[in-house]
């Protein structure tokens, strides 16, 4: 089908669990204040070479993939544990985060050895667990009761705020990344599509922001 008449299309490659678990939900702000805009989504695990994608911006993590691209600063993501309440007793809870199953991403195979080097708790044998590719795989485990796991906080708070998940742990400082808005240093003929929508991006980070 094709677009409607004097709408503009705007296509973007975003980290899967950051558009199912944030983005997403929240384009319904977007579309009410550009309804001339469709917003394309596909998903992009890996950094890639931007121009000549297709895609006129990429929601990712710094890499140097997009060396010599425009990087606008989004958020600074860093990883807690987290997992279902009915696993927790009233034992000592670093205990119990030693006891517990633990859930591994693939692309952060060491996360859990960092943390427990950060944070002071003992863990035995840190890297046994099981290992999915996406934090949206591990949330989903997580929620099955099916162990703990290392996730960004802002693609839980839905879960958190309703008790659905608990973190009676601290967060890490270490483990985290920095993500960018990435665009082409020259983006065609039409970037009002673009900067409307970073414009929009911004505002919703400085929400989240003032929030945490």
């Amino acid at each position: 089908m094709g677009m409607p008449e004097g709408s503009k299309s705007l296509d973007i490659a975003v980290l899967p669990t950051f558009s199912s678990r944030w983005l997403i939900p929240r384009l319904n702000g977007f579309k009410s204040l550009y309804p001339d805009i469709m917003l394309n989504i596909a998903a992009r695990t890996d950094p890639f070479i931007l121009p000549g994608s297709g895609f006129d911006a990429v929601i990712h993590f710094e890499h140097s993939a997009w060396a010599g691209m425009r990087m606008q600063f989004l958020f600074q993501e860093n990883l807690m544990p987290v997992c279902h309440p009915a696993l927790l007793t009233n034992n000592d809870v670093n205990e119990q985060l030693n006891e517990l199953p633990r859930i591994h991403r693939r692309q952060n195979p060491d996360a859990w050895h960092h943390y427990a080097r950060e944070s002071g708790i003992t863990l035995d044998n840190p890297g046994q667990g099981v290992r999915y590719d996406l934090h949206e795989m591990a949330i989903a485990a997580v929620m099955a009761g099916q162990g703990v796991a290392l996730v960004p906080h802002m693609y839980i708070e839905n879960e958190l705020s309703r008790g659905m998940l608990v973190s009676p742990w601290p967060a890490s400082e270490s483990l985290s990344k920095k993500f960018c808005l990435v665009k082409p240093t020259e983006t065609g003929i039409n970037e009002v599509a673009p900067e409307n929508f970073e414009r929009w991006l911004l505002a919703e980070m400085n929400t989240l922001a003032r929030s945490s």
